[in-house]
């Protein structure tokens, strides 16, 4: 009787909480009334079956969290009565409902204890003849979702029930080799073989999900599940070292592809172009292709695609659009101190080869407040001669000095050596400015051995007091 008490208190908060408006909404609430309906006879009538009450508890949850509008109330409803949906497959393991509900339900708590008896109960499930295509699909979804469980139970029934599922998906396709969502299944569970084994297998199995996801675009058209399974399986080959021209291939075809839909996004566009990087197959070519590819898109709002397009152009050899790129980040964020490490690098390349600044005093300024201390700390004293020299060209010896003091000598790293404090303490004295020469000298005493500085602070404190 608690149970059946139970199941009418989660089904009332379901029939509060759920959005009303839509066609599937309307008709899950009509059944939810009267599933509770059935509940109540069971209550007044001990003894009475209630099959078809379960069943229709499970058609809802299962149905509504495949809705994004009702998966949140179907959440609940589901954690209400998931003890209830276990006894109903028990009880009537030939009623597929319930382990369809389980099997969807099954993210709504990863870690619980509870999942690794249920993923059992929906493995059975799927050894049913009558098994369909929608358990298939979410019991391969919370198999291989159980894997990344931290919870160790967990992953070990996941690991037991995975051929269980493999055989089910295997035959569920043989009987419907047009359905859409079982190819899709396959390859994902071939993608996960790839990252149990090693060597041929492993490459076997990358091999089978690639000509998987090449039999379902073939017959159906790209769809963005697809895409998504076979950026994964891009990655991956990336990562484990698999052959580069064909890694290359195909992440052109799929960025191309998803540009001509308007479907690829800045996260998804650079995790292809790393994945091309990472198998050492990105050329000059290839970079200027995908970054004109990219221009178009980007061009109405151009902050998302910043990093991916400094990537491409960066191996594409154009410099001046790189620059400009990076001109354009910075006054965007004065902040962005990867914009100002590429043109600081670009500055010091041209000083070296002594031609003028590939910049204005505009961007030059921007650069000496942003420039990041990881960048700083591996300049030589020539290069940091180099840059105070022209930057005492382009705003004069106190904008130099400035910088020296309040940027390159907050350097934890360039301030231990006396190069930097004896450059400063010249050119402070070049200022007249005793004050800050003094206070320069106290900072190289403080952070450095520089005898220099510790001679000045000695004599300004004799003449002060001579008896010091």
């Amino acid at each position: 009787m608690s149970h059946e008490a139970a199941l009418r208190e989660a089904l009332h908060r379901y029939l509060t909480e759920t959005p009303t408006h839509g066609v599937l909404a309307d008709r899950l609430a009509r059944s939810a009334r009267a599933t509770l309906a059935l509940y109540d006879q069971a209550l007044t009538q001990p003894g009475v079956s209630t099959a078809w009450a379960d069943h229709n508890l499970a058609v809802i949850i299962a149905e509504g969290l495949a809705d994004p509008h009702l998966a949140k109330a179907s959440k609940v409803l589901f954690m209400g009565t998931r003890r209830r949906l276990t006894a109903a497959l028990e009880a009537e393991p030939d009623d597929l409902a319930p382990a369809l509900a389980l099997a969807r339900g099954a993210s709504a708590a990863p870690d619980d204890p509870r999942l690794a008896a249920d993923i059992a109960l929906v493995s059975d499930a799927c050894a049913r003849d009558h098994a369909g295509p929608q358990l298939i699909r979410a019991a391969v979804s919370m198999v291989l979702s159980a894997r990344r469980s931290s919870n160790t139970t967990i992953q070990a029934a996941s690991r037991d029930s995975l051929a269980q599922v493999q055989s089910a998906t295997e035959r569920v396709c043989a009987k419907l080799p047009n359905h859409p969502d079982v190819l899709l299944d396959r390859a994902r569970l071939a993608l996960n073989t790839s990252h149990e084994c090693d060597g041929e297998a492993r490459q076997s199995a990358m091999d089978k999900t690639h000509a998987l996801l090449g039999d379902h675009e073939a017959r159906f058209g790209p769809t963005r599940e697809a895409r998504s399974i076979r950026g994964e399986l891009l990655n991956w080959r990336a990562r484990s070292g698999g052959p580069g021209e064909d890694i290359r291939r195909d992440a052109v075809a799929l960025f191309e592809a998803q540009v001509a839909e308007g479907t690829l996004g800045p996260a998804q566009a650079l995790r292809l172009v790393e994945a091309i990087e990472r198998s050492k197959a990105m050329n000059s070519e290839t970079a200027r292709h995908l970054a004109s590819t990219l221009e178009v898109i980007a061009a109405d709002e151009p902050g998302p695609w910043r990093k991916v397009m400094t990537t491409l152009l960066s191996k594409s050899g154009e410099d001046t659009s790189l620059i400009r790129l990076w001109e354009d980040s910075l006054r965007d964020n004065a902040e962005d101190e990867d914009a100002a490490a590429g043109l600081a690098s670009r500055l010091l390349a041209n000083l070296r080869a002594g031609i003028s600044a590939p910049f204005d005093s505009d961007i030059l300024d921007r650069v000496l407040a942003a420039l990041p201390h990881r960048l700083l700390a591996k300049w030589r004293p020539d290069d940091l001669d180099r840059v105070l020299q022209h930057v005492a060209h382009t705003f004069g010896v106190a904008r130099s000095a400035a910088f020296l003091r309040d940027r390159v000598l907050a350097n934890r790293e360039l301030r231990k050596k006396d190069a930097p404090w004896k450059r400063a303490l010249g050119l402070f004295g070049e200022l007249g400015d005793d004050d800050a020469l003094l206070d320069v000298a106290r900072r190289a005493v403080q952070h450095s051995k520089y005898a220099k500085a510790r001679l000045m602070v000695a004599e300004h404190l004799l003449s002060k007091d001579a008896s010091l």
